[in-house]
Order: structure tokens, then sequence, then C-alpha cells
């Protein structure tokens, strides 16, 4: 996990330093990733994929707000969702952006177990709450455009239970005035 940590790291730091978008008040980013893992179960590997939809809205300079539905699919399942509230702040370099994000959120399901119906409808409640971290970087291709990398730390809580899992998110954005 370490070396996932430190990649993720390293991308970001060398990517932003190669590559002056400005991220002003007032603008907007419409972004979206994916993000694919392998989990394994009991002898049994599946995969996951993550598809984030992004607005971020540029509440001052380099800080946004970023509203954010993330649809969630696994292999021989129904669709899961979750849907969080972010803040994020940019650190501008030359043509890209390193920036930090936190946030929290409500999903019917958790990445590994993907629905309600399997973790999380053997409880009272078929939801979780749970918190989100990350690091990464915007590489801006144009003024109103970049490539968006990121490492997220999610942290998932419901009734007495909770679990964690980091994802790597690959995909792009597209800015307007």
């Amino acid at each position: 996990m370490r070396r996932i940590v430190f990649i993720s790291v390293l991308l970001s730091v060398l990517t932003a330093a190669a590559a002056t978008a400005q991220l002003r008040a007032g603008r907007v980013e419409l972004s979206t990733a994916v993000s694919l893992q392998l989990f394994t179960d009991e002898g049994e590997s599946f995969f996951v994929g993550n598809i984030p939809l992004r607005v971020g809205i540029f509440a001052m300079p380099n800080f946004a707000v970023e509203p954010e539905v993330i649809l969630t699919f696994v292999e021989d399942q129904d669709m899961g969702y979750l849907v969080s509230a972010n803040l994020a702040y940019h650190v501008p370099l030359r043509k890209a952006a390193i920036f930090i994000l936190g946030g929290v959120g409500h999903a019917n399901s958790v990445p590994f177990h993907n629905t309600a119906n399997s973790i999380l409808g053997g409880f009272e409640s078929s939801s979780a709450v749970f918190i989100n971290g990350g690091i990464g970087s915007k590489i801006f291709l144009t003024d109103s455009a970049a490539l968006r990398n990121e490492l997220r730390f999610q942290n998932f809580f419901w009734e007495n239970d909770s679990e964690q899992y980091f994802s790597l998110f690959m995909g792009f954005s597209v800015f307007v005035p």
C-alpha cells in the first residue's frame, strides 16, 4: 500500500512540475474519471469499476467545492452509488496543479460488496456514510481542459462496522469561464 501511495504522489509531483491555467473564483470544472479495482474474496476474483461525475465550483482562487456522484459497478451485481460533498485546495504550478481533497458522503453500497442487497441489506439501515481524502494532479492541456489523476482514500461506516479503501482515479476535466 505504501508503494501505491508513493507512486501516486511521485506521479502527481513530476507531472505537475513538468507541465499556467488559472483556477480563479467563479470558474466551473466538469470532470469524470475511471477507477478499476480487483478484489479477491474466498478464492474468487472480481473487478469493481467506479466512475465519478463531478462539478467543481471555484469559490475562491485555488479553492473548489466539488459535489460528486460515483457510480460503482461490480460483475453480476446491481449498480451502486456514492454521493459526496468535497472541498479541494489547489497548488498551481506552471501548466498544472496539485490538489488535496476532503469530504463526506452517503452511499447505498461499499466498493467491495457493491450493493445494498449484499452487505447493507442485512442491517436495519441500507445505506452507509463515508469520508473522503485524496491527493492528485491536474495537467492542463489547454486553459479549459486537463488530465486528472487522484489517489483517494474512503472510510465507510454503517451500523457498527466500517471498511477502508484506496482507489486511483484517472480522467479528465473541462473548465468553463
